[in-house]
């Protein structure tokens, strides 16, 4: 999927050294967060935007792997990107479908990571989604969300003073079916096609 970016945004702030995958609100002096969940609990449903630390050359991977899962999800407004002057950070303005709800934008900060791997010439999405840390023990949760059933109805994450018990990952790690079934369902709006071979157990 090609990628069309925003005008390059500009970074004022000497402070950008930061691990690959740290993520910064817009806000001076620019301060990057390691910690993907502590960075979750600050991104809100009112931030428009962020930096995301990726390595040299990846950014436009980071961006098309994200707009895959959006086209598989049927988001009607995309998410956006834009270059900046510095060659390993990426502006992003993430779309209302994920700012509006905690617990996708939990998994929107593991999806990011994910973009990082992404080849987009063979454009190996699969293989880049289920390969991730925090993917693979809530895999059955990922492949319920990706077939539409992303309305999150389960228990209330968890805020940044109890990390062990917030986002994603606590939610869904090591769960049942019949649990994930029970906490992610569908909303009105049409279902996402399916886009993967496996049983349907967990996406009717």
């Amino acid at each position: 999927m090609k990628v069309e970016f925003g005008d390059d945004k500009l970074i004022m702030s000497a402070a950008t050294d930061a691990e690959h995958g740290s993520y910064a609100l817009e806000v001076s002096p620019l301060k990057f967060e390691a910690c993907r969940e502590r960075f979750a609990c600050r991104f809100s449903r009112n931030t428009k935007g962020f930096f995301f630390k990726h390595p040299k050359e990846k950014g436009e991977a980071v961006a098309a792997f994200i707009l895959k899962t959006e086209e598989i999800l049927k988001v009607r407004k995309h998410s956006s990107f834009c270059r900046t002057n510095k060659p390993t950070i990426l502006w992003f303005q993430p779309a209302w479908f994920w700012r509006s709800c905690r617990c996708r934008r939990s998994l929107l900060t593991i999806l990011l990571r994910a973009g990082m791997v992404y080849d987009t010439d063979t454009e190996n999405y699969e293989a880049t989604l289920f390969q991730e840390k925090f993917i693979v023990p809530t895999k059955s949760a990922v492949i319920r969300f990706m077939f539409g059933h992303t309305k999150y109805v389960g228990p209330p994450l968890g805020g940044s003073a109890n990390l062990e018990s917030t986002g994603w990952r606590a939610i869904f790690d090591g769960k049942e079916n019949y649990y994930i079934k029970e906490c992610l369902v569908s909303p009105k709006t049409k279902n996402a096609s399916s886009k993967f071979d496996f049983s349907k157990e967990l996406w009717i």
